[in-house]
């Protein structure tokens, strides 16, 4: 499977910030790879300009030399 080049915008609702106006959250999934040869999944959850969670599968740590 070829990885995505950008991330896909997988939900969009109203929330309240914590200041309690209106804005949006948006999860956004992505795919990635730390080897080229396997694909992995990912999630970004935004609520407004703000980074609210981010997800991953588990992989490995490659080292390059």
């Amino acid at each position: 499977m070829r990885p995505r080049l950008f991330p896909i915008i997988s939900r969009l609702v109203l929330a309240r910030d914590r200041h309690g106006r209106r804005t949006l959250r948006r999860t956004y999934r992505f795919e990635f790879t730390e080897t080229g040869n396997t694909c992995r999944e990912g999630q970004v959850v935004m609520l407004g300009e703000r980074v609210e969670a981010v997800t991953m599968e588990p992989y490995e740590m490659v080292e390059w030399s």
